[in-house]
């Protein structure tokens, strides 16, 4: 008789923590491709538009890089140019981790079940620092890989430094989620694990800093003065040729030379003393992050705090009507005001880029020859621009997600889905607008700007948040997601993608517009008030498009949106 095999039960608890650890992340891929694979079912023509879409954006940003790099090597400035480029995208990659990587480590909503599975905190902490990663690397692949990609063609990589190249973009992407991870852990262990919200809000606040820093720091290799940006390319030629500072002293520097080394004029020996490096900065932040998650996350210190926020959301809601709005679009503003209050992920992401609000007079007081009214509000109604663009995007894409599963009561209430969106739009519209009036009438003053100037600012301040946020209202209603167990998702991938380019598009249409109403103007005074006119019209009427057409696009996907939850 044949005896039955010995168990070895050493051995299976020795590898049950990495069996359950890669069960973990096969769980994580398996949502991933049941959601696509549900979405080509039921929606084939959206699914296929929607990849070729994904597949077109990828090349075009391609094409773009490979044209800069190819324009920096005819200038004999590649390397300096792969510097600055690595280094914006480094710093987009960690300025906008913090959400991400926030609501993956520390406000997941399965944390309840994982704690009780029979597992260690470790790994299950060593599972979410890799999913952080892949969750930041979704604005990062549209951009930042095709850029990697093209800067591996402009160096000349051999067929074995492309195969390098899915390895390098990894560790590139991993470690902003590694730091944002130890910058979050270390505010916790210091505000205490109930205060997870304002250790959030916290390293917000210090990315902004970080961003506000750097761009101080790069303000010298920009051409500020309007005559300078009105010259051309031949005033960026100069700026090209300065060594920045900041992108050597960034980490980013060593994925640089890594780059250059895997070229064909680099040395493997270089190139893997790069990745060594790399590997063990990566490796030492991985190790450093377990263990503060072993000592500060558990399951009570991470429930704690939601029910206390919840309690005392309640206890500070306010149930004063609004006058001068229809009944239905009081009481759903209202809600929404309230919403947006007692979120305060979404409040420390829209307080982040006002930080960029000190940049100009930071710069105005280092370079005292600067013509304040010639260069420095210009360059501050930029930065004014920039930080309503960033605000209109979180906001208005945000807005409508933030209803969560609550939404299905929204559609069975009697008004239109017009009117939903209708008051996402003027609720977003109307906070964004009152910041940036504000900014713009203080920096006006304080900089005396020509009040002509300053009004037409304010009046396209207004244009600029009803735009941006119908379009953003719109798309996040095209593109919907009700259902989010990670706080920070609460957009869909493709809303992000398409709101990018569409709200980008409007941007530089209107910024286009302005420039050439303002130069044309300057070189035929005679029709001066003719050509502003004009582009004034043409900017109303953009607006209008830019508002009614998402807004409406949205409102017929709601009406025959299939609830599947």
């Amino acid at each position: 008789m044949e005896t039955p095999p010995i168990i070895d039960i050493t051995k299976r608890s020795t590898n049950r923590e990495g069996v359950l650890f890669l069960l973990l992340m096969q769980q994580r891929f398996r949502a991933i491709s049941n959601v696509a694979r549900q979405t080509w079912n039921k929606q084939p023509v959206v699914a296929l538009s929607l990849g070729v879409a994904g597949i077109a954006l990828c090349g075009a940003a391609f094409l773009g890089a490979l044209f800069l790099y190819d324009i920096a090597n005819h200038l004999h400035v590649l390397r300096e140019t792969l510097h600055q480029s690595f280094y914006y995208l480094f710093l987009l990659l960690l300025a906008g981790s913090v959400p991400f990587v926030s609501a993956t480590l520390l406000q997941s909503e399965d944390y309840t079940l994982l704690f009780t599975a029979p597992i260690s905190p470790r790994s299950i902490s060593a599972a979410r620092l890799l999913e952080a990663a892949v969750v930041n690397s979704l604005q990062f692949l549209v951009l930042g890989a095709p850029a990697i990609c093209a800067a591996g063609l402009a160096l000349g990589w051999s067929p074995f430094a492309w195969a390098l190249a899915p390895l390098l973009i990894f560790q590139f992407v991993l470690l902003p989620a590694l730091l944002s991870a130890l910058g979050l852990l270390l505010s916790v262990a210091a505000f205490g694990a109930s205060r997870i919200r304002s250790a959030i809000s916290l390293l917000n606040v210090i990315m902004g800093v970080l961003v506000c820093l750097s761009f101080v720091v790069e303000s010298k290799n920009l051409p500020l003065q309007l005559s300078a940006v009105t010259s051309g390319f031949a005033a960026l030629t100069p700026a090209l040729h300065r060594v920045s500072i900041a992108a050597h002293l960034s980490p980013s520097h060593w994925f640089v030379q890594a780059a250059i080394a895997l070229g064909s004029t680099g040395s493997l020996s270089k190139a893997f003393s790069s990745l060594l490096l790399i590997f063990s900065v990566n490796g030492l932040l991985f190790v450093l992050d377990l263990i503060l998650c072993s000592q500060l996350l558990s399951i009570a210190a991470l429930t704690s705090e939601t029910s206390s926020s919840f309690v005392s959301s309640i206890r500070s809601e306010n149930r004063r009507s609004l006058p001068l709005l229809p009944s239905w679009m009081a009481a759903q503003t209202g809600k929404d005001i309230r919403l947006i209050t007692r979120d305060s992920m979404l409040l420390s992401q829209l307080g982040v880029p006002l930080i960029l609000f000190a940049v100009p007079f930071i710069v105005g007081a280092q370079d005292q020859s600067m013509d304040i009214q010639s260069a420095l509000f210009p360059f501050t109604a930029g930065i004014i621009g920039f930080i309503v663009y960033m605000q209109t995007s979180i906001l208005s894409l945000s807005l409508l997600g933030m209803e969560g599963r609550s939404y299905w009561i929204m559609m069975l209430a009697p008004f239109q889905k017009r009117a939903l969106l209708a008051s996402k739009w003027f609720v977003s519209s109307l906070l964004c607008t009152l910041v940036g009036e504000a900014l713009s009438l203080f920096s006006g003053i304080v900089l005396h700007a020509e009040a002509i100037y300053l009004g037409g600012f304010l009046i396209l301040i207004i244009l600029l948040s009803s735009g941006l946020c119908g379009i953003g209202v719109g798309i996040s209603a095209l593109f919907p997601r009700f259902v989010h167990e990670n706080p920070a998702m609460r957009v869909s991938p493709w809303a992000l993608i398409v709101g990018f380019f569409a709200a980008s598009g409007y941007a530089v249409t209107v910024l286009t517009l302005v420039c050439a109403a303002l130069i044309l103007g300057d070189s035929d005074p005679v029709h001066r008030s003719l050509l502003i006119l004009a582009a004034a019209i043409l900017i109303v009427i953009l607006t209008l498009f830019a508002i009614l057409l998402p807004l409406e696009l949205g409102a017929r996907r709601l009406e025959n949106y299939d609830w599947n939850y």
